[in-house]
């Protein structure tokens, strides 16, 4: 009877102490991951977060482009990642350790109505990731603005884990490229266990930090449910798993994989063989595991990728299929491919960023040359007086919406949809003279700003052309873009004017512009 009582005791014990951890949304580290954690609930369930601070993305390590601040409701109790303005936004996490089951996924984040796409990717090692879902992470109902500086967790999608056999890593990417993100908070994940899907859940996950989140219905449903399942009953060449087929000392320089550049593999096979050969110190044919370590450190380093102990370990596990304790270089003929595919994706990706290098280097020339020429012909602004005609398709087009005058307006607008280019074509009542031509961002919707440009003058009975770019990027609204046609005048009855834009949607922008020198002006 006291042992009966005794064991009662303890049960109440264990059930006062899980309500208090719920009560305040207790994080308790899951052993062996990098920042995921148990969350407990106030509603009496153990979610799994994570933190995307202890995890590498691009640019990340640049406090230009990312930074740290310290938010009020953060839920780890670590300074969060503030974008600061990138070009290739692609912030990720891995959520380390996932129990078999459906989960929804939520995204916690801050500031900015980024839209990305959150992307699902199975991780099951360095150089082995498979992506299998891609969501667009909804953004339109969440009031971020009037909750500045604070998280916000958003329904993202529905995790189905439920054919898994073990514990899954499946790593998350917000990402976006080809349009700049400003002022954007990224705290990580957070997965709520599901036992059905007959209900649709909640797009906002309140947690006890959150009391002084603003105009926000919690009990709001999503619109629908976002299901992404990874395969777990494929198996391919790449299966760690694998046994090596044969004892066979197959030298590293006699494998072929024709899939890859052939100038990859040759480096990369090269790199194995000169290490080999370094940590083979008694030309026995194997590596231990210290020696076996020691070679993959090096390797990595070699290809500057960043070193990570337990997928070595990993890794020593699975190359050593006869237990042995040793590896000979047959049993890594499937690491070698690995490694030569980290080394091509390291390559893609830095083209990439070499490439966003570019367009931010570009983007911030348009922004100093626009300054410089404000400065330069500063109240040298010239009221347009004419008509204007808009061709589309060599058809001309009136716009009840967005009359073409607005184009000559200041801070005016003009808009076109269902068609992304369009020929404007001003007739001055008198010929100008004038230095600068250009043309003003309108207020929103930047996707629909000018990417292309042409511009002619037209002179008695020819045109001369004067501005040709297609890049053409603002990262502001009502931001100029102007050049310079000639520093000491010139003279025009008109304007030929061919815009595009880079989205479907169409096209529009603020306003045409001319400016003269002061000295210009009678």
């Amino acid at each position: 009877m006291f042992e009966d009582q005794k064991l009662i005791q303890e049960g109440v014990l264990r059930d006062k102490d899980f309500d208090s951890l719920c009560a305040k949304n207790y994080l308790d580290p899951i052993k062996g991951t990098k920042s995921t954690y148990r969350l407990y609930s106030s509603e009496g369930i153990i979610y799994f977060a994570t933190a995307a601070l202890e995890f590498d993305w691009a640019y990340k390590q640049q406090t230009e482009f990312w930074n740290l601040n310290q938010i009020s409701n953060n839920l780890f109790g670590k300074k969060v990642y503030r974008c600061q303005g990138v070009w290739w936004f692609a912030p990720k996490w891995i959520m380390q350790k996932i129990p078999p089951g459906v989960y929804h996924v939520y995204i916690r984040h801050g500031n900015s109505n980024v839209g990305p796409v959150c992307r699902f990717i199975h991780y099951k090692g360095i150089g082995s990731e498979e992506k299998f879902g891609e969501v667009p992470l909804s953004n339109a109902q969440i009031p971020f603005q009037k909750n500045f500086n604070k998280l916000i967790a958003t329904y993202a999608a529905t995790l189905d884990l439920s054919d898994a056999e073990e514990l899954t890593n499946i790593e998350i990417m917000l990402f976006r490229e080809a349009q700049q993100v400003q002022d954007y908070l990224v705290e990580g994940s957070i997965l709520v266990p599901v036992q059905s899907l007959d209900k649709l859940p909640s797009y906002y996950l309140k947690l006890q930090m959150d009391d002084e989140i603003l105009d926000i219905d919690w009990k709001l449903p999503v619109q629908q449910i976002e299901l992404v399942i990874p395969k777990f009953d494929q198996e391919s060449d790449d299966d760690f798993d694998k046994p090596a087929l044969s004892k066979s000392e197959e030298q590293f320089k006699d494998i072929n994989f024709k899939e890859f550049d052939k100038d990859v593999v040759e480096k990369i096979k090269n790199v194995f063989i000169e290490l080999w050969n370094y940590y083979d110190v008694n030309k026995n044919g194997y590596l231990d595991k210290q020696e076996f370590k020691n070679f993959m450190r090096n390797v990595f380093q070699k290809i500057q990728y960043p070193v990570d102990e337990i997928q070595i370990e990993n890794y020593f596990e699975r190359s050593d299929t006869d237990s042995t304790g040793q590896v000979t270089k047959f049993q890594l003929e499937w690491l070698l491919k690995q490694v030569i595919r980290i080394q091509v994706q390291l390559q893609d990706q830095q083209e990439a960023q070499n490439e966003i290098r570019k367009l931010e280097l570009e983007l911030k020339a348009q922004n100093q040359s626009a300054k410089d020429l404000e400065k330069k012909y500063e109240d040298g602004d010239i009221n347009i007086e004419g008509t204007i005609s808009i061709l589309i398709e060599g058809e001309i087009l009136q716009i009840e919406d967005f009359p073409v005058q607005n184009l000559i307006q200041k801070e005016g607008k003009w808009r076109i949809e269902g068609s992304n280019e369009a020929t404007i074509i001003i007739n001055f009542e008198e010929e100008i003279e004038f230095n600068v031509v250009g043309i003003k961002s309108a207020d929103d919707c930047p996707e629909m700003d000018p990417v292309i440009i042409e511009i002619q003058l037209m002179k008695d009975l020819n045109y001369e052309e004067v501005v040709k770019k297609d890049n053409l990027m603002f990262d502001e609204r009502f931001q100029n873009r102007l050049f310079e046609v000639n520093e000491f005048g010139v003279k025009a009855k008109g304007l030929w004017i061919y815009l595009k834009s880079g989205s479907d949607k169409g096209l529009q922008l603020s306003q045409i512009k001319v400016v003269k020198s002061v000295g210009l002006i009678k």
